[in-house]
């Protein structure tokens, strides 16, 4: 992270997820100037501020709707509800106060999961305690002592145990069990269903539309480099030496970057939502991602020759033969007047300056590998890449 301020402009910007949420990992963070948009683990007690502080009447509607529930009816949509308010801690290693803000969002599909998730964790303890009490007395509980260790195995989920009363005793000799769910205490936990908060040191004026817009863009970076996340599956090679294996996977980590930066570059020239024709069979329109952006030049070609150029536009596999043409005779340059035609040559210019300035790099770089570990988001400053950037891929 340290290299990557040093060769990025200012402005970097890191949203991870709750693995960073300690104050102890924040308040590290801040002392080196680095800025983020992290989700606060539960353990910090951020719940319990937001009770005090805030409270659910104290959230306001936010305006935001992901892609993936573009088409649902707005019955269905995940609706969403923030405030934003100051965050004071003391720092674990010096016992500097350091000032934070956060960010509480509560949401309803979340809180849906959440009240779910409870339901079936208390629907599981009571069969499992429902079978120990059936087998009291028996071959495996015939102490107190047996039903107790069952039970402490049964409750061993820490958000559980305060849920359910449970009673044991013995009576003639022979062990008992009781319990009931505690209603108070599950009314109390139902408070904060759907509620978590994400943490910034992010100077100047904010919001907490804006704190969470930051953070769902997450994903797109964790796409863009999911392939470097885990295991790298390359066809079998027939290299002996690990300089020279090393070498090859580092040209595929610098084709899948290539890969995300294609992408990346066209949707910014697009805009925000704005989708390009003829990617999907059929013609149809999408957002352009890295596969449809190569899949849409698969076939195109060219041939020069000292009495001029041919060009060759077969068709791709499984399109119909109406949607290209193919010249192989010698002759002058073909005019294309299709905007895509022309969007597809600058395209092409683009990836071959790419591709010797890589092959330029290569000659002077050590063999290594080229990874991103970690779920964090890097984000550069406003630049080529839009506001904020867009994310490093």
């Amino acid at each position: 992270m340290d290299r990557l301020a040093q060769l990025l402009p200012p402005g970097l910007l890191v949203v991870a997820d709750s693995a960073l949420g300690h104050l102890k990992n924040l308040c590290e963070a801040d002392r080196a100037g680095l800025r983020f948009v992290v989700p606060l683990r539960a353990d910090t007690g951020f719940g319990q501020r937001f009770l005090a502080e805030v409270g659910p009447d104290g959230l306001h509607p936010i305006r935001y709707l992901c892609r993936r529930e573009a088409h649902p009816p707005a019955h269905r949509r995940t609706r969403y509800r923030g405030a934003l308010r100051d965050y004071h801690v003391t720092d674990p290693k010096t016992g500097q106060p350091r000032s934070f803000r956060v960010a509480y969002i509560w949401s309803s599909e979340e809180a849906t999961s959440v009240a779910q998730a409870r339901d079936r964790a208390l629907a599981k303890a009571e069969t499992a305690l429902t079978k120990v009490s059936n087998g009291l007395g028996g071959r495996y509980y015939t102490t107190r002592k047996q039903v107790d260790a069952k039970v402490a195995r049964i409750l061993a989920n820490p958000r559980l145990q305060p849920l359910l009363a449970v009673t044991t005793g013995t009576s003639r000799g022979k062990p008992t069990l009781t319990w009931q769910r505690d209603h108070d205490a599950i009314t109390a936990a139902a408070r904060l269903d759907g509620i978590y908060a994400l943490a910034t040191n992010l100077p100047g004026r904010l919001s907490a539309t804006g704190i969470l817009r930051t953070y769902k863009d997450q994903h797109l970076v964790e796409q863009a480099h999911r392939a470097n996340k885990g295991t790298l599956k390359v066809r079998p090679i027939f290299l002996h030496n690990d300089d020279r294996i090393a070498a090859l996977i580092s040209i595929v980590g610098l084709a899948l970057l290539l890969y995300g930066l294609i992408e990346t570059d066209l949707r910014h020239a697009l805009g925000d939502d704005q989708q390009l024709p003829g990617l999907l069979p059929e013609g149809r329109a999408a957002r352009p991602t890295g596969r449809n952006i190569l899949a849409a030049f698969q076939g195109l070609g060219a041939t020069h020759t000292p009495t001029g150029s041919s060009w060759t536009d077969s068709p791709p596999p499984n399109a119909p033969s109406s949607t290209c043409s193919t010249s192989t005779h010698p002759g002058p340059p073909r005019t294309r007047s299709s905007p895509t035609q022309v969007r597809k040559m600058r395209l092409v210019l683009v990836l071959v300056v790419i591709c010797v300035v890589i092959t330029a790099l290569l000659t002077k770089m050590p063999a290594g590998q080229l990874a991103f570990d970690g779920a964090a988001e890097v984000r550069l400053p406003r630049g080529p890449f839009g506001r904020w950037g867009g994310p490093l891929r």
